[in-house]
């Protein structure tokens, strides 16, 4: 990523971070790096990037995060995601089975993750998740929970 060229966290931010972003910039391409990592077009292959998308805008709105929200909502529009989705996305439920065990998935692990059990994730396995996938997406929700994080920090120092 070009230093003229916004990632992810300016977007949320609003370009927020400079300073800390040219002090720290292996930490920035690292955020970034895992962002593409979780979101780039063959990043899961069993969850398709409007499927990533939703599930970070409920997140984001989990969060109350409106713009992570908007952002993600753009992005799972962008990746074929219809009205419908978004509305399941920003309620945190329903939708179609896939979709609505992701979301189940997603407020599980944002709410109440001790509660994490093999059998909780049976929803998604029936749902066609493979193993890898329901790891993925685990992996892509924590990732969003720590990234709303650094983003609202950065807009609350106005770093």
């Amino acid at each position: 990523m070009s230093e003229n060229t916004p990632d992810t966290i300016d977007r949320l931010t609003g370009g927020k971070g400079a300073e800390l972003k040219a002090a720290r910039g292996t930490v920035w391409a690292g955020l970034e790096a895992s962002h593409q990592a979780l979101f780039g077009p063959d990043a899961i292959a069993d969850i398709t990037p409007a499927e990533r998308a939703l599930v970070a805008l409920a997140v984001s709105v989990w969060h109350a995060d409106e713009p992570a929200a908007a952002f993600y909502a753009t992005a799972a529009l962008d990746a074929g995601a219809t009205d419908t989705d978004l509305a399941a996305a920003r309620a945190g439920q329903g939708g179609a089975e896939r979709l609505a065990a992701l979301l189940a998935h997603a407020h599980l692990l944002t709410f109440a993750p001790a509660g994490a059990s093999p059998a909780a994730l049976q929803s998604l396995r029936d749902a066609g998740i493979s193993e890898d996938g329901i790891i993925s997406a685990s992996q892509l929700i924590a990732y969003v929970a720590h990234q709303l994080r650094a983003a609202h920090v950065l807009r609350l120092i106005g770093a």
